[in-house]
């Protein structure tokens, strides 16, 4: 039943207590009986073995009692802005797990020590992109699973030719790290604790993850202690990765990689390299996650082009939509390519047989196949044919 102001008043009105109920001559304090006194002493005595709550002990107990770091919006709505800082810029930011992946003998390794070199050597920028780090935090390492100290030996050591021309630094930190016998993760915890490097390099987490690449549990667990070791010294760690089979038919995707999703989803920054179709020597280099970059960043590829003696890369600002370096997007251009052929083949010879020109054909274009009746097609489109 709904009151209105004045009954609410009326029932609000504290009761009067005649000297019936209670003897003021006659009866002590409650406080001063001894019960309750008794009780008061106790009460009072548990008080003083408590410690008065601070601020930084509410925190301590939040963090205890849920193995958790709790934080208020406010707070971090009030604390100073904080710009994002990169070892190398848009592409490496600092702190963060970051991934190179492609496919085998894609040039991903070699690049990523291109990378270690620009660094370590002291340069101010590598293929257009900046480098801005104080001389004290240029030091890098480089962990391989792969490749044996012999091998690694050789690269370097072409690599390194070519970059001492830019070389600043007296004394460049570039530490290579393998043999892991108790595991990266472990060596890594180790060895940052006497060497901070702004940025390490694991080349491949795959060969040191004890379990099964599709189970995303078990990956997500290993690049969460990675990305771990990063966030708490403030290093960059990238990973060498490698793609699914069969996937350079479509636009480069972190769905691309191979394993579990965990690869993708859990790194702030994914790159792919891709071989030109064409070109022997060049390569694509394409963001497909950067979480700290517009979207316009995503949508452009880099035309790299290798040196096959210093075993590094040129960048002559060549950009290309990602969504057009595919091999869907190659075949559709040599569809007109073949047409062309085809043309040229007839006005030389009209009498020339479709078998013959198949042949031609197969000898032009390695990449394909050609037969009497696919040729009939390309002639002919509108003629339907099992092929």
């Amino acid at each position: 039943m709904r009151m209105n102001n004045s009954e609410l008043k009326e029932e609000n009105t504290t009761p009067v207590i005649s000297e019936v109920d209670i003897n003021v001559e006659e009866t002590t304090s409650i406080s001063e009986q001894p019960f309750f006194q008794t009780i008061t002493d106790s009460v009072e005595e548990l008080k003083k073995g408590f410690k008065e709550p601070t601020p930084s002990d509410d925190i301590d107990v939040v963090s205890n009692n849920y193995d958790a770091t709790i934080t208020s919006a406010l707070d971090l709505i009030n604390s100073p802005t904080e710009s994002i800082n990169y070892v190398w810029e848009k592409l490496f930011p600092e702190g963060e797990l970051c991934v190179i992946y492609g496919d085998s003998a894609g040039g991903k390794s070699m690049l990523a020590r291109c990378i270690l070199f620009a660094i370590a050597y002291g340069m101010e920028e590598y293929l257009g992109f900046k480098i801005d780090l104080p001389p004290e935090r240029r030091k890098v390492c480089l962990v391989i699973t792969e490749d044996s100290e012999k091998s690694i030996k050789t690269l370097l050591q072409k690599q390194a030719q070519y970059f001492e021309q830019f070389r600043t630094i007296d004394e460049p930190i570039f530490d290579v790290i393998s043999s892991c016998e108790k595991g990266i993760v472990h060596t890594l915890q180790e060895r940052i604790k006497d060497v901070l490097y702004s940025i390490i390099v694991v080349d491949t987490p795959q060969d040191d993850i004890e379990g099964s690449m599709n189970d995303n549990n078990v990956v997500r667990a290993y690049l969460n202690q990675l990305s771990s070791i990063g966030t708490k010294n403030n290093c960059t760690i990238v990973c060498i990765h490698h793609k699914t089979k069969y996937s350079n038919d479509r636009p480069p995707s972190k769905e691309d990689l191979s394993g579990t999703r965990a690869f993708g989803d859990k790194p702030r920054s994914v790159f792919e390299i891709r071989r030109h179709l064409e070109e022997d020597y060049s390569i694509y280099l394409t963001p497909v996650k950067a979480n700290y970059e517009d979207n316009s960043f995503l949508r452009y590829s880099m035309k790299l082009i290798m040196d096959p003696k210093t075993l590094t890369f040129s960048f002559n600002n060549e950009y290309y939509p990602s969504n057009e370096i595919h091999l869907s997007v190659q075949k559709k251009d040599n569809t007109k390519a073949i047409k062309e052929k085809i043309i040229e083949l007839r006005a030389f010879n009209p009498t020339m047989s479709q078998e013959k020109i198949a042949e031609i054909l197969n000898e032009e274009f390695q990449d394909e196949s050609f037969s009497q009746s696919k040729v009939s097609k390309i002639m002919n489109p509108t003629k339907k044919i099992d092929d």
